[in-house]
């Protein structure tokens, strides 16, 4: 038995009807049965199911194979992928303050679910030893998740140093921000829903070929100024053949944000250039 916390009602797996299976026309989920005190119980238990599989696989002292590492691995989680398709879609037409209160409940466990399936070190240590062996034997669609699966692996920052991925569970930890509500994340950026942000400018300072990256804003006529400025010296580099520039706009969206223009500017100085400092990140223009 398990209990909500966000509102405080106990499901059990005979009155779930995540739990049961879906006798309805083309597996539509039977929403009228659905009630807000059914997700985090199967959330939880989705968790469970998917995180017990991840440690099977994890653990295994066979030769990685696609049968016994990426098949399995591609199965898992279906309870949980079943949960949270209907709860954000009914989240997105039918919502509700209770609803909301489980949204929020969710969003926590379900980012520290995916996260400790994206640093799991074991598990990783086999796709990749599969992905990196001989694939000859494996089908072209076999070979495309496995692939799928090694790359998500690698994105996500398994193969960074630890403080390194101390600092990338800190950046996934923020959003347009994360918690951040706006019209096209009402009740704040999900990763699992909106995926994670990208830092591209500091991923472009890293690259070789980059000369002049820089992030700038727009809020003040000095902070204009400064962009102007900025963007005329990436012009410039590129025309003298110095290399590649970028300059990303840290920018408000009064309408999106729902703020007035005057408190938009000020959420964004207290919080957005926190997690989006301005000022140039690389300049070898003078080299």
């Amino acid at each position: 038995m398990l209990t909500v916390a966000a509102t405080g009602v106990v499901a059990t797996a005979q009155t779930n009807p995540f739990f049961a299976e879906w006798n309805t026309p083309y597996g539509i989920p039977p929403f009228s049965q659905i009630k807000c005190e059914h997700y985090i119980p199967a959330i939880q238990e989705g968790i469970k199911q998917q995180w017990e599989t991840v440690c099977k696989i994890a653990e295994s002292n066979e030769t990685p194979t696609f049968d016994n590492t990426i098949a399995p691995l591609e199965l898992s989680g279906e309870l949980l992928s079943r949960v949270g398709g209907v709860m954000y879609n009914v989240a997105e037409t039918d919502r509700t303050d209770e609803l909301d209160s489980v949204v929020r409940a969710a969003i926590p466990l379900m980012s520290a679910h995916s996260a400790a399936i994206n640093f799991n070190k074991k598990l990783y240590e086999r796709i990749a030893q599969l992905y990196h062996g001989d694939q000859s034997a494996l089908t072209r669609e076999q070979q495309m998740v496995l692939k799928k699966h090694f790359e998500s692996f690698e994105r996500n920052g398994i193969a960074l140093p630890a403080d390194k991925q101390d600092r990338l569970k800190e950046i996934n930890t923020q959003t347009t921000l994360l918690g951040q509500k706006t019209s096209t994340c009402p009740y704040g950026r999900v990763p699992e829903l909106h995926g994670y942000p990208l830092n591209i400018t500091e991923l472009a300072a890293q690259l070789r070929g980059t000369c002049y990256v820089t992030r700038q804003s727009v809020e003040t006529v000095p902070s204009i100024r400064a962009a102007k400025k900025a963007i005329r010296k990436a012009f410039e580099a590129s025309m003298a053949g110095k290399g590649s520039s970028l300059v990303e706009i840290v920018s408000t969206c009064n309408s999106g944000w729902k703020l007035s223009p005057v408190k938009a500017n000020k959420w964004m100085e207290e919080n957005m250039f926190k997690q989006y400092p301005k000022g140039d990140l690389k300049d070898t223009t003078q080299l």
